[in-house]
């Protein structure tokens, strides 16, 4: 089980949402990293599934992702300016948009 800590709280939020508190009965799932190789948008609703079952709300999907991503996504995401995020919606949308051409749809 992994408790997302405050004090890591990630800088591409405005600081108004690092005093944003976990929703005290949220404990995170486990989800399968990110690596890049799946499918972003098949990635994100298992993510945001996960979140939603655990009791978690819209900003907590948006601070608790990087503990699902690996290697570059990860990368890119302790990256992002200061400010950037302000959603889970809009961080949904730069992860989409960042990752779709680094999927392979498999051809039939």
């Amino acid at each position: 089980m992994v408790y997302l800590d405050p004090t890591s709280r990630k800088s591409g939020f405005p600081r108004i949402l690092w005093n944003h508190p976990i929703p005290p009965q949220f404990m995170y799932p486990y989800v399968a990293r990110y690596t890049g190789e799946l499918d972003p948008s098949k990635f994100l609703s298992i993510y945001e599934s996960s979140i939603k079952v655990a009791l978690g709300d819209e900003i907590t999907k948006a601070e608790g992702i990087h503990l699902a991503l690996d290697g570059f996504p990860q990368s890119l995401y302790f990256n992002l300016p200061e400010s950037r995020i302000y959603s889970g919606e809009q961080l949904r949308d730069v992860f989409a948009t960042n990752f779709r051409g680094s999927y392979e749809e498999c051809k039939t």
